[in-house]
């Protein structure tokens, strides 16, 4: 947090205690009338456990879209970082690519694609989806022994992370001429 709102005081609390308490004995401690909260991401459990410990009177705000509408319009700075994320992603992808052959597991090319990010990146945004054969038609599916054929359908979801930036890629191929017509045309 410090590194990225150095304009801002951090305030942190101690290990054990929980952030909707530590949040309702800092209002109280700084005195304030009203907080406002971003409404579309605050779970109501956690905005229960808020107000049941903040100081009477406080008015507690729903406000939509605040911090939405600032990360919106990015700088050049923050441009250059999704391009960087973009680039080793391109780059990470054509690698696998090169590498792939009949016989890898999902298991195996998730982890080249994760090692490369690793390596070049600050890693992966998330979870690699490496999926062949009838396994690439489910949407997120986990990465599994399943043994890559010839000629089947190949699902890369990757992500890489470069300076807290994210980029993110789907591409479906398939390891030499695919044996079914419906595939080559789709």
């Amino acid at each position: 947090a410090i590194a990225e709102a150095p304009e801002y005081e951090v305030v942190t609390y101690r290990a054990g205690s929980r952030g909707p308490q530590a949040l309702a004995e800092l209002a109280g401690k700084l005195g304030l009338h009203s907080l406002g909260f971003e409404s579309i991401h605050l779970p109501y459990a956690i905005w229960r456990e808020i107000t049941s410990g903040l100081p009477a009177g406080l008015d507690l705000r729903p406000v939509d879209g605040v911090v939405d509408e600032l990360r919106i319009i990015k700088d050049p700075d923050e441009l250059a970082c999704l391009q960087a994320a973009v680039d080793v992603l391109d780059r990470c992808l054509a690698d696998v690519l090169g590498r792939l052959e009949p016989g890898l597991t999902e298991r195996h090319v998730a982890r080249m694609i994760e090692l490369y990010l690793i390596e070049h990146a600050d890693g992966p945004s998330f979870p690699s989806i490496v999926a062949s054969g009838h396994h690439a038609s489910v949407p997120h599916a986990v990465p599994s022994e399943r043994r890559i054929a010839e000629g089947e359908p190949l699902k890369l979801d990757i992500g890489a992370r470069v300076s807290g930036y994210c980029s993110d890629m789907t591409r479906t191929v398939c390891l030499g001429p695919s044996h079914d017509p419906r595939l080559v045309e789709v």
